[in-house]
């Protein structure tokens, strides 16, 4: 595979978008994803401070450390991000963190199995994507398509006041990876 793959540098980005994405602690009660601090809930960060040896405690009380833990082990290396070119990465790690799609849009998306594991399928036919002319560009560009028809199927009735929000995102992420 003939591509740069992401870096440490490329995840921080990544990191510093989606914290700025999801803001500090809220518990909206019309929002399903239920009470989040720095966009991680509270059933998750009780299964971090179980698997660190740690009581849990509620998710209001989490602090940035451990939530620059959790993303960098479940959501980037979790997701494989490490193995994709920089805008590919950031753009799945996102929609990871956000959805917990990231990986099975992108493998829709490459027409593989979406089973959400990056294996030797996916990377390889990343990487023939990658060959084509303009092929990282037509790969977003359906990546973040797949992504809006999902917010627009989901932002409907109690969850139509997100819709505003989710698209408001999807198109900041677009303008910041440079895809049209």
């Amino acid at each position: 595979m003939n591509f740069i793959s992401a870096t440490d540098k490329d995840y921080t980005d990544a990191l510093n978008l989606v914290l700025q994405f999801e803001g500090g602690y809220t518990n909206d009660p019309t929002d399903t994803g239920g009470e989040t601090n720095y966009g991680i809930i509270h059933s998750e960060y009780d299964q971090y401070r179980r698997s660190k040896g740690l009581a849990p405690q509620n998710v209001r009380y989490m602090k940035l450390e451990e939530a620059k833990d959790i993303y960098r082990n479940k959501y980037w290396l979790g997701a494989s991000c490490n193995q994709f070119t920089r805008r590919v990465a950031i753009a799945v790690f996102d929609w990871q963190v956000n959805s917990g799609r990231g990986v099975s849009t992108l493998q829709k998306c490459l027409g593989v199995k979406a089973d959400g594991i990056v294996g030797h399928q996916t990377l390889n036919e990343f990487a023939y994507w990658l060959s084509k002319q303009s092929g990282e560009d037509r790969l977003l560009s359906n990546y973040f398509d797949n992504r809006e028809h999902s917010y627009r199927c989901w932002g409907v009735g109690s969850q139509a006041c997100f819709l505003e929000g989710w698209l408001n995102r999807l198109n900041q992420l677009k303008k910041y990876l440079g895809v049209e």
